[in-house]
């Protein structure tokens, strides 16, 4: 009889105990979930708070939008009072043709015969009117490539384009009528030398028409300018391809391994010219690679 009591007594503890414990771990299971869920919660309101303020920063307030929606009809108005000037206004070096990696960096053998092939296309395009230069370029066929080849010998030496020795004073001369103004057109407009980082590649949203020309055929030519006269008369700040534009009309386009598409970045502007009285030439600056003489 006893013994059967004390079995009884033993089964139904150990029923209670096993129920207990079993009741404890569904408990503590079902406070991790419910932590768990509050956690999931609180980070993702938060991730919704950030992702609102980010999209916030960037959108433009009302009164902001209409000022540019304003700015551009004045421009738009202003504008239709005026005649289209392809590529008028230009960034200081950014418009011009930089030589330096010519002489110096790390562009192939094909990229500096292209690079030359554009100094080429650019002179004859500056002075194919000029009488000196008609007169030049009928003595001998191959006089442009001779004379660019010293040219650049010169550079080298020398590190600056108002400092260039020719052995020929006949070339001399020549050059010097490149670059006087009073010819109608100076080479350094058109041409500088400037050791910078932001300078490899040539520019093309940026660089003078001219420039322009002899980079690209007649068609392509006059379908930027078309483009550009119409972003023009639209009002638009900047009236030149962007990016996003202009490299699909130029992307097979011969010199594109040493085309720049980015837009307007400052360029040090380091070395500068002067054509004094008599055609003499002064430098200011040097580029920062090539010693003083």
């Amino acid at each position: 009889m006893n013994f059967l009591f004390l079995t009884t007594m033993m089964i139904l503890i150990f029923t209670l105990i096993s129920s207990s414990m079993t009741t404890s771990i569904k408990t503590i299971a079902f406070a991790a979930k419910k932590l768990d869920m509050q956690v999931e919660r609180t980070l993702y309101i938060k991730n919704e708070m950030a992702k609102e303020k980010y999209t916030k920063s960037k959108k433009i307030p009302p009164s902001s939008i209409e000022k540019m929606a304003n700015n551009r009809r004045n421009r738009a108005e202003r504008r239709s009072k005026e005649k289209f000037v392809p590529r008028k206004k230009v960034s200081g070096q950014n418009a011009k043709l930089n030589l330096y990696p010519l002489i110096k960096g790390d562009y192939t053998k094909k990229q500096k015969n292209q690079l030359k092939k554009i100094l080429k296309n650019l002179l004859i395009e500056l002075y194919k009117d000029e009488p000196f230069f008609k007169e030049k370029m009928g003595t001998k066929d191959s006089y442009l490539d001779l004379f660019i080849k010293r040219f650049l010998i010169g550079l080298k030496k020398d590190g600056a384009l108002a400092k260039i020795f020719f052995q020929d004073q006949k070339e001399r001369d020549f050059y010097l009528n490149l670059c006087r103004h009073d010819k109608g057109r100076s080479l350094l407009d058109y041409v500088t030398f400037q050791d910078d980082a932001k300078a490899k590649g040539i520019s093309i949203i940026n660089v003078h028409s001219e420039i322009l020309r002899a980079m690209v055929d007649k068609k392509t030519y006059k379908l930027i300018c078309e483009m550009e006269r119409k972003i023009f008369y639209s009002g638009r700040y900047a009236a030149r391809l962007k990016k996003a534009e202009i490299e699909p009309i130029i992307k097979n386009n011969p010199y594109y391994s040493i085309i720049r598409l980015d837009g307007h970045k400052k360029l040090k502007e380091k070395q500068t010219h002067s054509v004094l009285e008599g055609g003499h030439l002064i430098t200011i600056g040097i580029p920062d690679a090539l010693p003083a003489r």
